[in-house]
């Protein structure tokens, strides 16, 4: 059986320019969970507030990519995008949550679906 890395890693860019309503745009581009991050929501799926905070733990590590910059060019920190993120006003942090919780369970299920064909 051949195993192509490729088929089972996979990143969700989160296009922000129209939440944020700016003109340019804004994205962050987020990881595959690993098992023991997926485990972690899975723990906590009953409880929408506990598993809000387990994306404000887990998302620095999540974030392999984003467009976010200080005046002088310098580019956040992955810690400081998740700062910023989860200071915003509710309908836009909702947005980013359930973006990012779709993502990873309908790409768990979509592949062990496709897998197992």
């Amino acid at each position: 059986m051949i195993i192509k890395k490729e088929q089972f890693i996979g990143n969700l860019k989160l296009d922000l320019t129209e939440v944020l309503q700016v003109e340019e745009e804004v994205f962050i581009e987020i990881r595959d969970c690993r098992i023991e991050e997926a485990l972690q929501f899975k723990a906590e799926f009953k409880d929408e507030k506990a598993q809000y905070n387990v994306l404000k733990e887990l998302l620095p590590s999540l974030i392999v990519n984003h467009n976010f910059q200080n005046e002088d060019g310098t580019k956040w920190t992955n810690e400081e995008v998740t700062e910023f993120l989860f200071n915003l006003r509710w309908d836009i942090i909702q947005s980013v949550y359930e973006g990012i919780l779709n993502y990873m369970f309908r790409n768990k299920l979509g592949r062990a679906g496709r897998d197992s064909e």
